[in-house]
């Protein structure tokens, strides 16, 4: 079994999974609310922010050990990335649970994004996103292969933190969002092209979140995946328009993200608009299922190396312990043959 905890912007996750012939199923998950985004003050992560991400880990740890788990790993996104000081939080994050974190790049997390996606989508051409609190990434693909990938410094913890004065953004907040996500898009080089597809592939917490409000709002099952872009931009619309009460949906359906649901929101309906998408598929594998391809081979190797090291370790002790208690042994035997040579005879004794 494998664990893989996921420290993200806005949430922290816990995801345990059986290895199924190369084939990884999810069996466990936890997610805490913590929004390291929001310990973040003049570009560092706060104590409180360390104190915080240290208090799940330790809590994620207690479950690991719990179900006796070997394979641990450990990785932070935007949460540690897009901070000044990543490498002081990342050894006292350390020092203080005993996980060495894995601070992946932007565009590292975008392809990682991808392979766990791809692995259970159809879509053979597309774009690909991943909606997080500090960052989103975006994957275009042709024949299930990359074409770009890249991460933009804009996310639904981070856009509310920054732009948004009270729970649900006002009509000039929403504009402003929506500037500052075109300008990131204009300034990253990506290659804007329409997918003949027309789709687009989303996975994390906001887009899953839309999904669920998405299949409430037009009564569709819960096995439903799709959503319609005309339907969606439909549903946005009364989401965001106070007076009607539509918008108390959020608080009842994802109570712990009414205050970045639209912020992500805008950032889904920004780059559909930018590709010209008609339908958006939602899947449930990502960055978790995707890091794991990556780097399970290599966590088990490097497990069965320590585990060799180890026993090399102890073989080689108990080889110098048997030495030592041979030599102590004939030592012994050397003395005891010494004080039979000195000690005079009885018979000698009496004369």
């Amino acid at each position: 079994m494998y664990a893989v905890i996921d420290m993200g912007s806005n949430t922290m996750r816990l995801g345990i999974y059986h290895n199924e012939d190369g084939n990884f199923k999810q069996f466990f998950h936890k997610k805490e609310m913590v929004g390291l985004a929001g310990y973040v003050k003049d570009g560092f992560l706060t104590d409180e922010g360390i104190e915080a991400a240290a208090s799940v880990l330790k809590e994620f740890g207690t479950i690991v050990r719990n179900l006796g788990i070997e394979h641990v790993m450990v990785f932070a996104t935007a949460s540690l990335r897009n901070v000044e000081n990543t490498e002081e939080a990342a050894v006292r994050l350390w020092q203080m649970t005993g996980f060495k974190i894995h601070v992946i790049s932007g565009e590292e997390e975008a392809k990682l994004d991808f392979k766990g996606a791809v692995s259970q989508i159809r879509t053979r051409d597309g774009i690909l996103v991943d909606i997080g609190g500090g960052s989103t990434e975006i994957v275009t693909f042709y024949d299930k292969t990359v074409l770009d990938a890249l991460s933009i410094p804009v996310g639904s913890l981070s856009l509310f933190k920054k732009h948004v004065k009270r729970i649900l953004p006002k009509d000039e907040e929403r504009a402003k969002i929506r500037g500052i996500v075109n300008k990131q898009l204009n300034d990253s080089g990506l290659m804007i092209m329409k997918p003949e597809s027309g789709q687009l592939v989303g996975i994390g917490g906001s887009i899953r979140a839309i999904g669920r409000l998405y299949r409430h709002f037009y009564e569709l099952p819960e096995e439903c995946n799709v959503m319609e872009v005309k339907k969606l931009k439909k549903m946005y619309r009364q989401m965001a328009e106070k007076k009607n009460g539509k918008w108390q949906l959020i608080l009842k359906l994802c109570p712990d993200r009414i205050h970045t649901l639209i912020p992500g929101f805008l950032i889904l309906l920004t780059i559909i608009e930018r590709y010209e998408i008609e339908t958006v598929v939602i899947s449930r594998c990502g960055l978790r299922e995707g890091y794991l391809m990556e780097y399970a081979k290599e966590e088990t190797a490097q497990k069965e190396t320590v585990g060799e090291e180890a026993a090399t370790a102890q073989d080689e002790q108990e080889q110098a312990e048997d030495m030592n208690q041979d030599v102590n042994q004939d030592q012994a035997e050397s003395q005891d043959q010494t004080d039979d040579q000195s000690q005079p005879e009885a018979g000698d004794q009496a004369e």
